[in-house]
């Protein structure tokens, strides 16, 4: 099985904080995709931003193995950072699978409400 490529790109924080984030950033995709292990070699990009002007989130696909994700600086806790970036990993899972209920946003919402409290449960994060 090839590993899925996670790339941080830096934010706007301080260093020690950007290092705490990219940690909890990196543990949380990696988790969610191991627990779908027919998906692999995707690129996913992250980058931590103030530009986000109407949502906590984003996720742009590129191409179908190449993904964006963007995350609003103003996310002040690490639970709704991991919630967010869980609600994103969703959105990607959703393109790659071509499968997904309605728009997709209240299955995004629903599931990331449910792994957050399992990743915590699990002690990933």
């Amino acid at each position: 099985m090839k590993k899925n490529k996670v790339k941080i790109i830096a934010s706007s924080k301080s260093q020690s904080a950007q290092e705490i984030d990219n940690l909890f950033i990196k543990k949380t995709i990696e988790w969610f995709f191991s627990r779908y292990p027919e998906i692999e070699s995707l690129c996913i990009s992250v980058s931590i931003t103030n530009n986000l002007k109407k949502s906590w989130d984003s996720v742009t696909q590129h191409d179908p193995r190449t993904y964006h994700i963007e995350v609003s600086s103003e996310i002040r806790t690490i639970k709704t950072l991991v919630e967010t970036l869980l609600h994103e990993c969703v959105h990607i899972y959703q393109w790659v699978t071509n499968e997904w209920e309605g728009d997709g946003e209240e299955e995004a919402i629903r599931e990331s409400s449910t792994l957050v409290n399992l990743i915590w449960a699990e002690g990933i994060i």
